[in-house]
């Protein structure tokens, strides 16, 4: 799936429990990433734009991600962000 790129936040809870979302795009656009956003999706691959600042608490918790590359734009990721996910680096 990709975020149009008009979008600048991606609220709390948008996606989350989604369970047919495998992949996700986020533009550049972009800049906020709400808590539990993506939460107990099927998210295994997402990529995130450069304009991303801030990812809320627990916004791709329990996913069976294995892999993600942070843009150099991001300031604050919040607690638990990732908890619960495949990442080993």
């Amino acid at each position: 799936m990709v975020i149009g790129k008009r979008v600048v936040c991606i609220g709390s809870w948008a996606f989350a429990r989604c369970v047919e979302l495998s992949k996700i795009i986020v533009p550049d656009s972009v800049t906020d990433i709400g808590e539990r956003a993506f939460l107990g999706s099927g998210l295994t691959s997402v990529s995130l734009g450069n304009g991303v600042e801030n990812i809320g608490a627990y916004a791709f918790a329990n996913l069976k991600l294995t892999s993600v590359i942070l843009p150099n734009s991001l300031r604050i990721i919040g607690s638990y962000a990732f908890s619960g996910t495949d990442l080993t680096n």
